[in-house]
């Protein structure tokens, strides 16, 4: 009984793959700019995203999905989360790419992904930890 929504630019949507799943009725495409606005939604899933901007059009992209969010709504983000210290993590290693990918993109910790979630009225109601390099920061409104 899912049904989704594929945002994305307009000149990527065509590339997309969902015709792969069937169920054509179960999602749609639909384009525009995540720092004007984003569809009305239950769930927001930034794969991939957080990452590639700065601190300021990250937050910008956060209150994009805040300002539609539907009543009980939740913004889920799937990044690496840098932990402290100088452990081994493959975020760690992902930054350093991202830093010189990106104009000031990287990764961030927990306490900075919670820095920018606040400033964008929403609070972080648990991290979860995948097992794998990425974790699943689940935020709600403030």
């Amino acid at each position: 009984t899912l049904h989704g929504i594929l945002f994305d630019r307009p000149h990527v949507l065509p590339r997309n793959r969902l015709e792969e799943l069937g169920a054509d009725d179960r999602w749609e495409l639909a384009p525009g700019n995540f720092f004007e606005s984003v569809p009305k939604a239950d769930i927001y899933v930034l794969k991939y995203i957080m990452h590639d901007w700065h601190d300021e059009e990250a937050i910008r992209i956060l209150r994009c999905c805040r300002e539609a969010m539907a009543p009980g709504g939740r913004v889920l983000v799937m990044d690496p989360v840098i932990p402290p210290g100088n452990t081994p993590h493959t975020g760690k290693i992902l930054d350093l790419i991202s830093m010189t990918i990106y104009d000031e993109g990287r990764e961030r910790t927990e306490e900075e992904l919670r820095l920018l979630f606040a400033e964008a009225d929403l609070r972080v109601t648990r991290i979860i930890n995948t097992g794998f390099y990425i974790s699943i920061v689940e935020a709600v409104a403030n």
